[in-house]
Protein backbone atom coordinates (compact mmCIF):
# COMPACT_ATOMS: atom_id res chain seq x y z
CA UNK A 1 0.00 0.00 0.00
CA UNK A 2 1.30 3.53 -0.61
CA UNK A 3 -0.65 6.70 1.12
CA UNK A 4 -1.15 8.50 -1.69
CA UNK A 5 -3.36 5.68 -3.69
CA UNK A 6 -6.26 6.99 -1.89
CA UNK A 7 -5.85 10.45 -3.13
CA UNK A 8 -5.10 8.90 -6.74
CA UNK A 9 -7.99 7.55 -6.59
CA UNK A 10 -9.87 10.91 -5.46
CA UNK A 11 -8.24 13.19 -8.33
CA UNK A 12 -9.94 10.60 -10.33
CA UNK A 13 -13.16 10.47 -8.95
CA UNK A 14 -13.93 14.28 -8.63
CA UNK A 15 -10.94 16.16 -10.29
CA UNK A 16 -12.51 19.77 -10.03
CA UNK A 17 -13.39 19.31 -6.02
CA UNK A 18 -10.85 22.01 -4.34
CA UNK A 19 -8.05 20.19 -2.65
CA UNK A 20 -5.96 22.67 -1.40
CA UNK A 21 -6.27 26.30 -0.72
CA UNK A 22 -3.08 28.34 -0.26
CA UNK A 23 -3.20 32.48 0.69
CA UNK A 24 -6.50 32.11 -0.76
CA UNK A 25 -5.72 30.80 -4.32
CA UNK A 26 -7.89 27.41 -4.94
CA UNK A 27 -6.12 24.13 -6.36
CA UNK A 28 -7.97 21.11 -7.66
CA UNK A 29 -7.70 17.55 -7.18
CA UNK A 30 -6.89 17.41 -10.76
CA UNK A 31 -4.50 20.45 -10.85
CA UNK A 32 -2.42 18.84 -7.28
CA UNK A 33 -1.96 15.83 -8.91
CA UNK A 34 -0.76 16.65 -12.35
CA UNK A 35 1.29 18.29 -9.99
CA UNK A 36 2.54 15.63 -8.04
CA UNK A 37 2.98 13.44 -11.31
CA UNK A 38 5.44 16.01 -12.78
CA UNK A 39 7.43 16.80 -9.51
CA UNK A 40 7.88 12.57 -9.51
CA UNK A 41 9.20 12.51 -12.74
CA UNK A 42 11.29 15.26 -12.24
CA UNK A 43 12.92 13.56 -9.13
CA UNK A 44 13.73 10.68 -10.85
CA UNK A 45 15.54 12.09 -13.69
CA UNK A 46 17.52 13.66 -10.87
CA UNK A 47 18.65 10.56 -9.56
CA UNK A 48 15.82 9.73 -6.85
CA UNK A 49 14.59 6.19 -6.32
CA UNK A 50 13.16 4.34 -4.20
CA UNK A 51 13.84 4.07 -0.47
CA UNK A 52 15.97 7.21 -0.57
CA UNK A 53 15.56 10.22 2.29
CA UNK A 54 15.08 13.59 0.67
CA UNK A 55 15.53 16.60 2.63
CA UNK A 56 13.39 19.35 2.27
CA UNK A 57 13.91 23.48 2.93
CA UNK A 58 10.65 24.77 1.24
CA UNK A 59 8.15 26.97 3.06
CA UNK A 60 4.75 25.59 3.84
CA UNK A 61 2.45 26.21 0.93
CA UNK A 62 1.50 24.26 -2.71
CA UNK A 63 5.14 23.21 -3.32
CA UNK A 64 5.86 21.73 0.14
CA UNK A 65 2.68 19.59 -0.08
CA UNK A 66 2.67 18.40 -4.12
CA UNK A 67 6.68 17.99 -2.93
CA UNK A 68 5.90 15.26 0.32
CA UNK A 69 3.34 13.69 -1.74
CA UNK A 70 5.43 13.04 -4.83
CA UNK A 71 8.43 11.48 -2.78
CA UNK A 72 5.77 9.17 -1.09
CA UNK A 73 4.31 8.09 -4.47
CA UNK A 74 8.13 7.21 -5.58
CA UNK A 75 8.79 4.82 -2.17
CA UNK A 76 11.23 7.98 -1.05
CA UNK A 77 11.01 9.86 2.18
CA UNK A 78 10.80 13.58 3.09
CA UNK A 79 12.97 15.42 5.29
CA UNK A 80 11.56 18.34 6.91
CA UNK A 81 14.81 20.65 7.04
CA UNK A 82 13.82 23.66 8.63
CA UNK A 83 14.85 23.63 12.32
CA UNK A 84 16.84 26.93 12.11
CA UNK A 85 16.98 26.96 15.91
CA UNK A 86 19.25 23.95 15.95
CA UNK A 87 23.12 23.82 15.73
CA UNK A 88 24.69 23.17 12.37
CA UNK A 89 26.26 19.54 14.19
CA UNK A 90 23.07 18.58 14.81
CA UNK A 91 22.00 19.19 11.37
CA UNK A 92 24.75 17.26 10.16
CA UNK A 93 24.35 14.56 11.85
CA UNK A 94 20.32 14.12 11.14
CA UNK A 95 21.46 14.60 7.36
CA UNK A 96 23.99 12.02 7.96
CA UNK A 97 21.70 9.46 10.05
CA UNK A 98 18.80 9.32 7.61
CA UNK A 99 21.33 8.69 4.77
CA UNK A 100 19.92 11.90 2.83
CA UNK A 101 21.06 11.93 -0.97
CA UNK A 102 19.24 15.18 -2.13
CA UNK A 103 18.26 18.76 -0.39
CA UNK A 104 15.38 20.44 -2.32
CA UNK A 105 15.61 24.06 -1.90
CA UNK A 106 13.80 27.22 -3.25
CA UNK A 107 16.72 28.99 -5.35
CA UNK A 108 20.02 30.87 -3.62
CA UNK A 109 20.09 28.38 -0.94
CA UNK A 110 23.28 26.83 0.23
CA UNK A 111 23.89 24.60 3.29
CA UNK A 112 27.57 24.45 4.73
CA UNK A 113 28.98 21.21 4.73
CA UNK A 114 26.60 19.76 2.13
CA UNK A 115 29.27 18.65 -0.10
CA UNK A 116 31.36 17.09 3.09
CA UNK A 117 27.98 15.05 3.29
CA UNK A 118 28.00 14.37 -0.63
CA UNK A 119 24.06 15.53 -1.02
CA UNK A 120 23.09 17.33 -4.42
CA UNK A 121 20.78 20.07 -4.10
CA UNK A 122 18.23 20.50 -6.11
CA UNK A 123 16.12 23.89 -6.97
CA UNK A 124 12.37 24.00 -6.53
CA UNK A 125 12.31 26.19 -9.88
CA UNK A 126 13.42 23.21 -11.84
CA UNK A 127 11.80 20.01 -10.09
CA UNK A 128 8.66 21.90 -10.65
CA UNK A 129 8.88 23.09 -14.57
CA UNK A 130 7.10 21.49 -17.33
CA UNK A 131 9.47 19.82 -19.81
CA UNK A 132 9.48 21.51 -22.96
CA UNK A 133 6.44 19.94 -25.15
CA UNK A 134 4.53 19.23 -22.30
CA UNK A 135 5.05 15.74 -22.78
CA UNK A 136 6.67 13.16 -20.03
CA UNK A 137 6.25 9.92 -17.68
CA UNK A 138 6.68 9.41 -14.11
CA UNK A 139 7.68 6.22 -13.22
CA UNK A 140 4.30 4.48 -11.65
CA UNK A 141 3.08 4.44 -8.28
CA UNK A 142 5.24 2.24 -5.51
CA UNK A 143 2.01 0.17 -4.80
CA UNK A 144 4.45 -2.37 -2.75
CA UNK A 145 5.57 0.23 0.23
CA UNK A 146 4.19 -0.87 3.60
CA UNK A 147 7.39 -1.06 5.40
CA UNK A 148 9.20 2.34 3.45
CA UNK A 149 9.05 5.63 5.03
CA UNK A 150 7.23 8.24 3.54
CA UNK A 151 8.36 10.78 6.62
CA UNK A 152 10.76 11.74 8.95
CA UNK A 153 9.82 13.46 11.82
CA UNK A 154 11.77 15.17 15.04
CA UNK A 155 10.61 15.05 18.63
CA UNK A 156 9.79 18.63 20.36
CA UNK A 157 13.68 18.57 22.09
CA UNK A 158 11.81 20.81 24.45
CA UNK A 159 13.94 18.92 26.98
CA UNK A 160 16.83 18.51 25.08
CA UNK A 161 17.82 17.48 21.95
CA UNK A 162 15.23 16.54 19.07
CA UNK A 163 15.05 12.87 18.33
CA UNK A 164 13.96 11.26 14.78
CA UNK A 165 11.57 8.76 13.66
CA UNK A 166 9.99 7.53 10.52
CA UNK A 167 6.74 6.86 9.45
CA UNK A 168 5.80 4.32 7.22
CA UNK A 169 3.05 3.22 4.31
CA UNK A 170 1.24 1.00 6.29
CA UNK A 171 1.28 2.22 9.57
CA UNK A 172 -0.11 5.68 8.05
CA UNK A 173 -2.53 4.26 6.16
CA UNK A 174 -4.25 1.93 9.00
CA UNK A 175 -3.84 5.40 11.10
CA UNK A 176 -6.16 7.13 8.50
CA UNK A 177 -8.37 4.50 8.38
CA UNK A 178 -9.66 4.88 12.11
CA UNK A 179 -9.37 8.80 12.84
CA UNK A 180 -12.23 10.61 14.32
CA UNK A 181 -13.44 13.76 13.31
CA UNK A 182 -13.98 16.45 10.94
CA UNK A 183 -11.94 15.21 8.08
CA UNK A 184 -14.40 12.09 7.15
CA UNK A 185 -17.06 14.84 5.99
CA UNK A 186 -16.30 14.77 2.28
CA UNK A 187 -17.47 18.58 2.30
CA UNK A 188 -15.73 19.63 4.87
CA UNK A 189 -13.34 22.39 4.62
CA UNK A 190 -10.68 21.77 6.87
CA UNK A 191 -8.17 24.87 8.40
CA UNK A 192 -4.27 22.70 9.45
CA UNK A 193 -3.04 25.81 11.33
CA UNK A 194 0.34 24.56 12.11
CA UNK A 195 3.47 24.33 9.85
CA UNK A 196 3.32 21.74 7.10
CA UNK A 197 7.13 20.72 8.25
CA UNK A 198 5.74 19.19 11.99
CA UNK A 199 4.34 15.79 11.57
CA UNK A 200 1.32 17.18 13.40
CA UNK A 201 0.61 19.50 10.81
CA UNK A 202 1.46 17.21 7.95
CA UNK A 203 -0.57 14.55 9.05
CA UNK A 204 -3.60 16.36 9.04
CA UNK A 205 -3.05 17.52 5.53
CA UNK A 206 -2.62 14.02 4.86
CA UNK A 207 -6.03 12.95 5.85
CA UNK A 208 -7.98 15.70 4.67
CA UNK A 209 -6.65 14.87 1.18
CA UNK A 210 -7.27 10.87 1.45
CA UNK A 211 -10.92 11.56 2.30
CA UNK A 212 -11.34 14.21 -0.06
CA UNK A 213 -12.11 17.32 1.39
CA UNK A 214 -10.29 20.41 1.64
CA UNK A 215 -7.74 21.57 3.41
CA UNK A 216 -6.79 25.60 3.99
CA UNK A 217 -2.92 25.64 4.23
CA UNK A 218 -1.33 27.71 6.50
CA UNK A 219 1.10 30.03 4.75
CA UNK A 220 1.49 32.86 7.26
CA UNK A 221 2.04 32.32 11.17
CA UNK A 222 0.62 35.79 12.42
CA UNK A 223 -2.80 35.99 14.02
CA UNK A 224 -4.15 38.95 11.28
CA UNK A 225 -2.99 36.76 9.01
CA UNK A 226 -5.60 33.62 10.50
CA UNK A 227 -8.34 35.71 11.03
CA UNK A 228 -8.19 37.28 7.65
CA UNK A 229 -8.07 33.39 5.88
CA UNK A 230 -10.98 32.87 8.05
CA UNK A 231 -13.21 34.96 6.52
CA UNK A 232 -12.12 34.98 3.26
CA UNK A 233 -12.24 30.62 3.15
CA UNK A 234 -14.78 30.16 5.41
CA UNK A 235 -13.07 27.04 6.73
CA UNK A 236 -15.89 24.83 8.95
CA UNK A 237 -13.10 22.76 10.74
CA UNK A 238 -9.65 24.35 12.48
CA UNK A 239 -7.35 22.14 13.54
CA UNK A 240 -3.95 23.63 15.26
CA UNK A 241 -1.71 23.08 18.19
CA UNK A 242 -2.84 24.12 21.49
CA UNK A 243 -0.14 27.23 21.40
CA UNK A 244 -1.22 28.22 18.47
CA UNK A 245 -5.17 28.93 20.05
CA UNK A 246 -3.57 30.47 23.04
CA UNK A 247 -2.16 32.89 20.69
CA UNK A 248 -5.50 33.14 18.12
CA UNK A 249 -7.68 33.89 21.87
CA UNK A 250 -4.97 36.42 22.95
CA UNK A 251 -5.17 38.59 20.14
CA UNK A 252 -9.19 38.15 20.11
CA UNK A 253 -9.58 39.60 23.30
CA UNK A 254 -7.00 42.12 22.73
CA UNK A 255 -8.50 43.58 19.59
CA UNK A 256 -11.91 44.21 20.36
CA UNK A 257 -13.38 42.46 17.71
CA UNK A 258 -16.89 41.20 17.47
CA UNK A 259 -16.09 37.67 17.53
CA UNK A 260 -19.79 37.23 16.04
CA UNK A 261 -18.33 37.25 12.60
CA UNK A 262 -16.18 34.08 13.35
CA UNK A 263 -18.51 31.70 15.33
CA UNK A 264 -20.83 31.72 12.50
CA UNK A 265 -17.86 30.23 9.95
CA UNK A 266 -16.24 27.48 12.32
CA UNK A 267 -18.53 24.70 13.18
CA UNK A 268 -15.29 22.79 14.93
CA UNK A 269 -11.79 23.74 16.91
CA UNK A 270 -9.54 20.93 17.14
CA UNK A 271 -6.05 20.89 19.33
CA UNK A 272 -3.25 18.93 19.82
CA UNK A 273 0.07 18.62 20.98
CA UNK A 274 -0.01 20.10 24.72
CA UNK A 275 -2.32 19.90 27.75
CA UNK A 276 -4.90 23.15 27.00
CA UNK A 277 -6.28 25.28 30.42
CA UNK A 278 -10.08 25.28 31.04
CA UNK A 279 -9.26 29.35 30.55
CA UNK A 280 -8.18 28.45 26.78
CA UNK A 281 -11.03 26.07 25.95
CA UNK A 282 -13.63 28.41 27.75
CA UNK A 283 -11.97 31.35 25.52
CA UNK A 284 -12.52 29.08 22.42
CA UNK A 285 -15.92 28.55 23.61
CA UNK A 286 -16.77 32.15 23.88
CA UNK A 287 -15.05 33.59 21.04
CA UNK A 288 -14.73 30.71 18.43
CA UNK A 289 -16.36 27.72 18.33
CA UNK A 290 -18.98 25.97 20.19
CA UNK A 291 -17.11 22.55 19.57
CA UNK A 292 -13.84 22.65 21.17
CA UNK A 293 -11.96 18.91 20.75
CA UNK A 294 -8.64 18.37 22.27
CA UNK A 295 -6.35 15.07 21.09
CA UNK A 296 -4.13 13.26 23.54
CA UNK A 297 -1.59 11.94 20.68
CA UNK A 298 2.29 11.40 20.22
CA UNK A 299 3.90 11.13 16.64
CA UNK A 300 5.22 7.65 18.32
CA UNK A 301 2.02 6.08 19.14
CA UNK A 302 -0.81 8.04 16.88
CA UNK A 303 -4.13 8.79 18.88
CA UNK A 304 -4.74 8.20 22.10
CA UNK A 305 -7.38 9.56 23.70
CA UNK A 306 -9.98 12.47 22.89
CA UNK A 307 -11.84 15.24 24.41
CA UNK A 308 -15.14 16.53 23.36
CA UNK A 309 -18.42 17.62 24.69
CA UNK A 310 -19.67 14.07 25.27
CA UNK A 311 -16.43 13.48 27.46
CA UNK A 312 -16.63 16.87 29.24
CA UNK A 313 -19.72 15.60 30.39
CA UNK A 314 -19.27 12.70 31.33
CA UNK A 315 -15.80 13.20 32.87
CA UNK A 316 -15.04 17.08 33.61
CA UNK A 317 -11.69 16.99 34.97
CA UNK A 318 -10.28 14.01 32.57
CA UNK A 319 -7.88 14.52 29.59
CA UNK A 320 -9.58 12.05 27.07
CA UNK A 321 -11.04 9.34 26.94
CA UNK A 322 -8.97 6.07 25.26
CA UNK A 323 -9.94 4.62 21.77
CA UNK A 324 -10.73 1.27 21.73
CA UNK A 325 -7.18 0.39 19.81
CA UNK A 326 -5.64 1.94 23.07
CA UNK A 327 -3.75 0.32 26.07
CA UNK A 328 -2.76 2.79 28.72
CA UNK A 329 -1.49 2.02 32.08
CA UNK A 330 0.59 3.78 34.89
CA UNK A 331 3.17 2.31 36.83
CA UNK A 332 4.91 2.64 40.27
CA UNK A 333 8.81 3.74 40.38
CA UNK A 334 9.28 -0.03 40.48
CA UNK A 335 7.58 -0.69 37.21
CA UNK A 336 4.75 -2.43 38.57
CA UNK A 337 1.36 -2.14 37.25
CA UNK A 338 -0.69 0.81 39.16
CA UNK A 339 -4.89 -0.22 40.02
CA UNK A 340 -7.10 1.93 37.73
CA UNK A 341 -6.82 5.61 39.04
CA UNK A 342 -3.70 5.38 40.64
CA UNK A 343 -1.49 7.95 39.70
CA UNK A 344 2.05 6.73 37.82
CA UNK A 345 4.80 7.04 35.08
CA UNK A 346 1.98 6.34 31.78
CA UNK A 347 2.86 4.09 29.49
CA UNK A 348 0.92 3.10 25.79
CA UNK A 349 0.09 0.38 23.73
CA UNK A 350 -0.95 0.91 20.11
CA UNK A 351 -1.47 -1.01 16.65
CA UNK A 352 0.70 2.26 15.88
CA UNK A 353 3.53 2.57 18.08
CA UNK A 354 6.93 3.04 16.50
CA UNK A 355 9.98 0.94 17.98
CA UNK A 356 12.63 2.95 17.53
CA UNK A 357 14.23 6.76 17.22
CA UNK A 358 16.65 6.52 14.74
CA UNK A 359 20.14 6.28 15.21
CA UNK A 360 19.81 6.40 18.91
CA UNK A 361 19.74 3.40 20.82
CA UNK A 362 20.33 4.76 24.58
CA UNK A 363 16.45 6.98 24.20
CA UNK A 364 14.87 3.97 22.02
CA UNK A 365 15.18 1.74 24.98
CA UNK A 366 14.31 4.39 27.44
CA UNK A 367 10.96 4.76 25.18
CA UNK A 368 10.41 1.69 23.59
CA UNK A 369 9.76 -1.71 25.72
CA UNK A 370 8.20 -4.90 24.51
CA UNK A 371 5.72 -2.78 22.42
CA UNK A 372 5.24 -0.51 24.72
CA UNK A 373 5.68 3.32 24.58
CA UNK A 374 6.91 5.30 27.90
CA UNK A 375 6.70 9.33 26.94
CA UNK A 376 7.70 10.48 30.30
CA UNK A 377 4.02 11.49 30.87
CA UNK A 378 2.61 10.91 34.83
CA UNK A 379 -0.87 10.34 35.25
CA UNK A 380 -3.85 7.71 35.97
CA UNK A 381 -6.33 5.74 33.84
CA UNK A 382 -9.74 5.28 35.75
CA UNK A 383 -11.97 1.48 35.05
CA UNK A 384 -13.90 3.56 32.36
CA UNK A 385 -10.82 4.51 30.14
CA UNK A 386 -10.79 8.13 31.21
CA UNK A 387 -7.37 9.54 31.30
CA UNK A 388 -5.88 12.01 33.80
CA UNK A 389 -2.70 13.41 33.07
CA UNK A 390 -0.46 14.93 35.89
CA UNK A 391 2.58 16.38 34.51
CA UNK A 392 5.70 15.06 32.68
CA UNK A 393 8.11 12.97 34.95
CA UNK A 394 10.75 15.82 33.91
CA UNK A 395 8.92 18.53 34.85
CA UNK A 396 9.39 17.33 38.83
CA UNK A 397 11.23 20.67 40.46
CA UNK A 398 13.36 19.49 43.57
CA UNK A 399 13.46 22.07 45.93
CA UNK A 400 15.50 21.73 49.45
CA UNK A 401 14.37 17.83 49.12
CA UNK A 402 10.59 19.38 48.55
CA UNK A 403 9.92 17.46 44.98
CA UNK A 404 6.66 19.81 42.83
CA UNK A 405 5.19 19.30 39.90
CA UNK A 406 5.52 22.16 37.70
CA UNK A 407 2.63 21.02 35.84
CA UNK A 408 0.42 21.51 38.94
CA UNK A 409 1.64 24.78 39.85
CA UNK A 410 0.88 25.64 36.19
CA UNK A 411 -2.92 24.27 36.73
CA UNK A 412 -3.02 26.08 40.00
CA UNK A 413 -2.36 29.76 38.12
CA UNK A 414 -3.96 28.78 35.12
CA UNK A 415 -7.18 28.71 37.56
CA UNK A 416 -7.54 32.15 37.20
CA UNK A 417 -9.85 34.00 34.87
CA UNK A 418 -7.95 36.01 33.66
CA UNK A 419 -4.49 33.64 33.29
CA UNK A 420 -4.70 32.09 29.84
CA UNK A 421 -1.41 30.44 30.01
CA UNK A 422 1.64 29.53 32.31
CA UNK A 423 5.00 28.04 32.86
CA UNK A 424 6.99 27.42 35.71
CA UNK A 425 10.40 26.15 36.25
CA UNK A 426 13.28 26.51 39.01
CA UNK A 427 15.77 29.13 39.07
CA UNK A 428 18.90 28.72 40.83
CA UNK A 429 19.27 32.50 43.11
CA UNK A 430 20.95 32.84 46.39
CA UNK A 431 22.33 29.68 46.04
CA UNK A 432 19.41 27.97 46.57
CA UNK A 433 17.18 26.63 43.78
CA UNK A 434 13.38 29.13 43.88
CA UNK A 435 10.32 28.19 41.92
CA UNK A 436 9.41 31.06 38.79
CA UNK A 437 6.59 31.57 36.90
CA UNK A 438 6.10 32.81 33.71
CA UNK A 439 2.09 34.44 33.12
CA UNK A 440 0.43 35.17 30.48
CA UNK A 441 -2.82 37.13 31.14
CA UNK A 442 -5.76 38.86 29.76
CA UNK A 443 -5.87 41.83 31.94
CA UNK A 444 -3.47 42.97 35.07
CA UNK A 445 -3.31 40.39 37.92
CA UNK A 446 -2.17 41.52 41.39
CA UNK A 447 0.77 38.57 41.72
CA UNK A 448 -0.27 38.16 45.59
CA UNK A 449 -3.30 37.01 44.05
CA UNK A 450 -1.90 34.01 42.06
CA UNK A 451 0.41 33.31 45.00
CA UNK A 452 -2.66 32.84 47.29
CA UNK A 453 -4.57 30.54 44.81
CA UNK A 454 -1.67 28.49 44.85
CA UNK A 455 -1.24 28.31 48.57
CA UNK A 456 -4.35 27.04 48.83
CA UNK A 457 -4.75 24.91 46.31
CA UNK A 458 -1.19 23.17 46.75
CA UNK A 459 0.31 24.72 50.11
CA UNK A 460 4.05 26.75 50.67
CA UNK A 461 6.06 24.81 48.59
CA UNK A 462 3.96 25.34 45.50
CA UNK A 463 3.96 29.26 46.11
CA UNK A 464 6.14 30.98 42.94
CA UNK A 465 9.27 32.85 44.89
CA UNK A 466 9.12 35.05 41.47
CA UNK A 467 6.15 35.76 39.03
CA UNK A 468 6.98 37.12 35.27
CA UNK A 469 3.82 38.62 33.27
CA UNK A 470 4.98 38.01 29.45
CA UNK A 471 3.21 39.05 25.97
CA UNK A 472 4.07 35.24 25.25
CA UNK A 473 5.60 31.91 26.83
CA UNK A 474 8.91 30.42 24.72
CA UNK A 475 6.74 27.53 22.64
CA UNK A 476 8.26 24.95 19.65
CA UNK A 477 6.21 24.50 16.85
CA UNK A 478 3.89 22.52 18.32
CA UNK A 479 3.14 24.26 20.82
CA UNK A 480 4.97 22.88 23.53
CA UNK A 481 6.61 25.15 26.05
CA UNK A 482 10.49 25.65 26.23
CA UNK A 483 10.96 24.96 29.76
CA UNK A 484 14.86 25.91 29.12
CA UNK A 485 14.62 29.21 27.52
CA UNK A 486 11.12 30.03 30.51
CA UNK A 487 14.56 29.93 32.80
CA UNK A 488 16.17 32.08 30.56
CA UNK A 489 13.78 34.89 31.38
CA UNK A 490 15.01 34.47 35.03
CA UNK A 491 18.81 34.74 34.15
CA UNK A 492 19.04 38.47 35.97
CA UNK A 493 16.57 38.82 38.83
CA UNK A 494 16.05 41.91 40.45
CA UNK A 495 15.60 42.01 43.46
CA UNK A 496 11.46 42.99 43.93
CA UNK A 497 8.99 40.28 44.19
CA UNK A 498 7.46 40.09 40.91
CA UNK A 499 8.96 40.43 37.06
CA UNK A 500 7.41 42.34 33.98
CA UNK A 501 8.66 40.42 30.64
CA UNK A 502 7.59 42.24 27.74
Amino acid sequence: MNITESIARNAAAFPDRVALIVNGRPCTYKTMWKSVYLVSYRLHEAGVRRGDCVALRLPDGLAFVVTVLALARMGAAALPFRQNEQKQDFKEQLLRRHEVRYLLAEADYEFPGRHSLSIALLQSKDVFSVPEGGRFKAPEIVSDADDLPWWVGLTSGTTGVPKSFVRKHAREVMLSSVYPGAEHDYYERVSVWVNCGMSLGMSALLRVLQEGSTAVVKAESTPEAFFTHLLRDRPTCIITSTGNAGTLIQHLKSSGEPPEKYRSIVKRFVMGGSVASPNLIAGLKNLLCEQVEIRYASSESGLVAIVDDNVRKNSPNCHGRLFPWVQAQALDSDGNVLAPSQIGALRFKTPFTIDEYVGDPEASAKAFRDGWHYPGDRGAVDAGGYLFLAGRTDAVINIGGDKVDAEIIEAALNSHPDVLESAVTAFRTDGLHKIVAAVVTSATIDPEVLKQICREKIGTKGVPYHIAFTKALPKNEGGKIRRNAVAAMFSVVPKQDDLNVH
